[in-house]
């Protein structure tokens, strides 16, 4: 299988960073490249966002990824997210179960190794179809945990490098 690397820069709109935990509500921020795929770690060649596709895909840019102070996690999509061709007619629309929000979810951050684990059946931090060492081709192939690679700065807030 091919493996995908994804890059997400996330804005952090509320953030309590107190003991390395990461607990408010995240947005990938909605700038170009803010969305990225590429054949390896550092090379996003395959696909960028550009910046005439930010007011396409503002129904995805308002998409919350919240993280509770007692380790529950949510996806939080509104009425509408970006839905792509593997889960139905591309574009805005309602979000495909089970990225919709609904399983219930927990996060976990290591602090030493820099990874957050998400666990829970169609959650994701970004991008939906990209997971560890592959692509979705149908919301009913949805992991049930996915790790991420993080790295905090203070231009973006959040890099997520999948591998």
């Amino acid at each position: 299988m091919k493996k995908i690397y994804a890059l997400l820069f996330v804005t952090v709109i509320s953030f309590s960073f107190a003991s390395a935990q990461l607990e408010g509500i995240w947005q990938v921020a909605n700038q170009e490249a803010s969305l990225a795929v590429g054949p390896a770690k550092g090379d996003y060649s395959w696909w960028s966002i550009p910046a005439s596709d930010l007011t396409v895909r503002a129904c995805f840019f308002d998409d919350e990824f919240v993280f509770e102070p007692d380790s529950t996690f949510k996806n939080q999509m509104g009425t509408d997210t970006w839905i792509e061709p593997w889960q139905g007619p591309e574009g805005c629309g309602a979000p495909v179960a089970p990225h919709d929000g609904s399983n219930a979810a927990t996060w976990a951050y290591d602090d030493v190794a820099g990874i957050i684990t998400l666990t829970g059946v169609g959650v994701t931090l970004g991008l939906p179809k990209v997971y560890n060492g592959g692509e979705l081709s149908s919301p009913a192939n949805a992991p049930i945990a996915a790790t991420h690679p993080v790295v905090f700065n203070a231009t973006h807030g959040y890099n997520d490098s999948r591998n």
